[in-house]
This record gives C-alpha cells, sequence and structure tokens, in this order.
C-alpha cells in the first residue's frame, strides 16, 4: 500500500571506506544504496532522491559527528543518483569540527554516513513474499541476512527529500561507502603533492620541478629529522623558492586578515 509519510526528519546510517588523496579538503562516496533491506527495515528504491538532490546541493549541509547540527562540517559539492545509490561529494570546512572530524576519518576512526532526510513517499511490503517479489522486479541479489530480516516485511522508500549527510559511528545500510578522502594542502606529503600544489598556484611545470627538487627535497619532515639539501641550490631555484615562500605568506597573512 502506497502511503504519505509524515514531515517528519529520519536518518539512516551507513558505513563507508577510506582512500586518501591530496590537495583539497573533500569527502566523496555513496550517502545511500539502492534496493538492500538494511537494518531498520527499510529499502530505498532508486530515483528516491532525484527530485530533491539540485535543492541540497544548493542548501543543504555536511553535518557534524553523530548529526551534530549545531556544528555542520561542510557543505555538498555535487550529489547524483546511479546504479548503486546515493553519490555525494562535500567540502569539509577549515573549522575546528571540520578539522577534528577529518582526522578522524582519515585515522579509520569513523567509517560511516548517515543521511538525514523527510519520507515524501513509502510503501508498505508487508510479508516477505512481497519483499522477494520486490527484489525479483528490479533484479536485486539479498544476502542471507536480508533474507533473515524480510520475514518481517520491509518499508519501501519511493520519494524523499535529502535534507543532510553526516559521519557517524554506528551503522545501519551496509551497502554504503566512501571512495574518497582528501585533504588540504597543509597535508602535503610528497614531493607529487608538492609539485602539483605549486602548479595550482601559478607556477609553470619547469618553475615547479625546479623548486621540488631543490626546495621540497631539502625540506626537515619533522622537527628531529632535518636534513640538508643533496646539492646547493643554483640563482634561478633560489628566487622560485623565494617567490613561493612569499606565495605562502601572503596566503597566511590574508587568513589573519579575515579572522
Amino acid at each position: 500500500m502506497r502511503q504519505r509519510a509524515s514531515e517528519k526528519v529520519e536518518r539512516k546510517v551507513l558505513p563507508f571506506e577510506i582512500k586518501a588523496d591530496a590537495m583539497e579538503s573533500e569527502i566523496q562516496g555513496y550517502a545511500s544504496a539502492f534496493n538492500n533491506l538494511d537494518d531498520v527495515g527499510d529499502i530505498v528504491a532508486p530515483g528516491a532522491f532525484t527530485d530533491s538532490l539540485s535543492e541540497f546541493v544548493t542548501s543543504g549541509f555536511i553535518g557534524g559527528l553523530n548529526h551534530d547540527w549545531d556544528n555542520p562540517i561542510g557543505r555538498p559539492l555535487e550529489a547524483r543518483e546511479d546504479r548503486k545509490g546515493l553519490w555525494i561529494r562535500g567540502a569539509i570546512s577549515d573549522t575546528e569540527a571540520g578539522r577534528d572530524c577529518h582526522i578522524l576519518i582519515k585515522d579509520g576512526v569513523i567509517t560511516k554516513l548517515s543521511i538525514g532526510f523527510r519520507t515524501l513517499e513509502q510503501v508498505s511490503l508487508e510479508s516477505a513474499n512481497a519483499v522477494r517479489d520486490y527484489w525479483r522486479t528490479v533484479g536485486y541479489a539479498p544476502t542471507s541476512d536480508e533474507w533473515g530480516r524480510a520475514k518481517q516485511g520491509a518499508r519501501l522508500i519511493t520519494k524523499a527529500q535529502l535534507i543532510e549527510v553526516s559521519p557517524v559511528t554506528v551503522p545501519a545500510n551496509r551497502l554504503a561507502e566512501i571512495t574518497a578522502v582528501k585533504t588540504n594542502r597543509n597535508g602535503i606529503e610528497t614531493e607529487r603533492d608538492f609539485e602539483r600544489f605549486l602548479r595550482e598556484a601559478g607556477f609553470s611545470r619547469r618553475e615547479a620541478t625546479a623548486v621540488t627538487l631543490h626546495g621540497f627535497k631539502a625540506a626537515p619532515r619533522d622537527a628531529e629529522a632535518h636534513t640538508e639539501p643533496n646539492e646547493p641550490l643554483n640563482e634561478e631555484a633560489k628566487q622560485l623558492h623565494l617567490a613561493l615562500l612569499l606565495t605562502v605568506l601572503r596566503d597566511v597573512s590574508g587568513r589573519e586578515q579575515r579572522l
């Protein structure tokens, strides 16, 4: 039986995996999976979020840990549906909450996402046979755990308004995953990361390579591991290195003035 649901905000929690990347502070991956039966007895149908994705990107947000709406950590940049589920990409803000959450995600402490949404339309699948018939219709192959949960029937969510996505600690839907977590430029760890940063800052490929060879290798990796350059800087590299330092100083100065 198809029903229109109430206007209450609901949440659905999803696990994700992490792959570190460089340069921007972003989180990417699947915030919802389609057709599987989650731990709270819900199935999300493909197309459920289609009508609300544009508004979500414009007005939605990335909530703080465990749906802390008082301390959001970022904003959505992209959101789309594909055959697997709802894919999102969001920017993590340079706030205390954003930095703390980003560290926990990179360290593998937080491995799940949850969506905040309003169910607008739903269908009650009142028996295991009804759930099985739906799965056959969409060509979905359930796991043994899902077969067990299907004995109680399921709620099929066919239309929902997506409000926010948050990192959380407790899973409900087991099939969604995050595919990438990107760090900001303060997380540069390799020469390739450093050279890419220089290119994006406006240096030519030749200039970026020269600074990387003579500057990045010479920089200490930590306070206790200071090493001398493998070779002295030539005059061109010195000038380019100085230009880089001035660029960084201007950036830091601009940040301080905005604080």
